[in-house]
């Protein structure tokens, strides 16, 4: 079922849940949204690539 099945409620209440952790970003309520990069979410959007020492963790802290 895609979410062309959904309510303009529904999508609002998942588009303002993104937005109150920080994946997707917006000036505005009208302004067009963008990916957000919260450091809680780089070793799960870049796990190749993530460093823990970065944030001043060890990767013991990471697993």
């Amino acid at each position: 079922m895609g979410m062309e099945s959904r309510t303009d409620r529904h999508a609002h209440r998942i588009v303002s849940q993104l937005l109150s952790e920080g994946l997707v970003r917006s000036t505005t309520h009208r302004a067009p949204l963008t990916i957000g990069f919260p450091t809680k979410v780089l070793r799960y959007y870049f796990p190749d690539i993530f460093d823990p020492s970065v944030l001043g963790e060890t990767p013991e802290e990471t697993a």
